[in-house]
């Protein structure tokens, strides 16, 4: 890997190069390629009117190598120069109702405004300039707790996830269902639901996350929708995945025992309900209304995955303005 020349090494270079010895030499006493001298001479060395080489300064060559630095990174450094764009990359951040990642920023402003910023500019900006803005980034500690098993209902008669057609596997379509819950510190708990291809969200409350109210609330929410097939875990409250596979003329599908990265897209929206309802928190205060924000501003915001749409743009074919 190249490294840049100090100012010991250009003292070395200035002491042989002024009496007159050759690139090849100065490069095995400094353990260089005599072309790292050549060019080291050639763009920091003294000049004279017809722009030929009279002689090198290892002070002034130190002070040419510095301004070209400064020069070069005041051109790559936007946020610095821009105070209107930092500012609104900062609201936008910092806004916890929104969550939003550095990545998802740079893409929606290329889409909606045309604006191109790399997202490793944002990044090394936190770095460098403002490492107080660490706080509106999402970390993974590298840690989780795994409490006491649950003990899976078993169902034997059920069709297992091998067995659901090929073009929900692909995401080719619409109306392809994953069903989870998310369990809550009191008595209220949430059942979720993601379409696969847009990775929609819906949200609902129930209390005593039992299967029939379970069943209840999920046929009550998609009675008069469209639904090809549906996908569940095999926990006990969703027991009477018959009953739902009748009313709503569709085929139900099993995971594996403990292999919930099987129906990862409605797992990867728990993850996002957590961000605002964390672990241990308890929902029976929280409204509908309150559940409803949150499953707004879930498929308002901009997936990598969709190519920064949102999940509504993507279900309902259209486009938001969302910044």
């Amino acid at each position: 890997m190249y490294k840049q020349l100090s100012q010991e090494e250009r003292e070395i270079i200035a002491i042989h190069y002024n009496q007159w010895k050759s690139y090849a030499e100065i490069g095995r006493i400094l353990n260089r390629p005599h072309t790292t001298i050549k060019r080291e001479v050639d763009r920091n060395g003294k000049e004279d009117r017809a722009r030929t080489k009279i002689g090198y300064s290892c002070f002034d060559a130190q002070e040419i190598s510095k301004e070209r630095r400064f020069i070069t990174n005041k051109k790559r450094k936007k946020l610095l120069k821009c105070h209107w764009l930092r500012w609104f990359i900062y609201s936008k951040l910092s806004n916890k109702e929104e969550s939003r990642s550095p990545d998802s920023i740079t893409h929606r402003l290329k889409l909606e405004r045309g604006i191109r910023i790399a997202t490793n500019t944002i990044y090394s900006f936190i770095r460098n300039n403002s490492p107080w803005w660490k706080q509106f980034l999402r970390y993974n500690n590298g840690y989780k707790s795994y409490g006491k098993r649950k003990e899976y209902a078993r169902y034997p008669e059920s069709k297992h996830i091998s067995l659901r057609p090929v073009v929900a596997d692909l995401r080719w379509r619409k109306y392809d269902y994953e069903w989870d819950s998310v369990i809550g510190s009191g008595i209220s708990n949430l059942v979720t639901t993601t379409e696969r291809k847009s990775r929609r969200i819906w949200i609902d409350k129930v209390y005593w996350l039992q299967a029939k109210d379970v069943v209840y609330k999920l046929l009550d929410r998609f009675k008069n929708s469209r639904v090809r097939t549906i996908t569940f875990d095999r926990w006990s409250e969703f027991a009477f995945y018959e009953t739902i596979e009748k009313r709503l003329r569709t085929s139900v599908y099993f995971t594996s025992p403990y292999s919930s990265w099987q129906k990862w897209s409605v797992e990867r929206n728990n993850r996002e309900i957590r961000s605002y309802l964390p672990k241990w928190s308890s929902f029976d205060d929280i409204s509908d209304d309150e559940i409803k924000k949150i499953e707004t501003r879930i498929n308002r915001k901009p997936r990598r995955i969709l190519w920064y749409r949102c999940s509504d743009e993507v279900f309902h074919s259209t486009n938001y303005h969302l910044l």
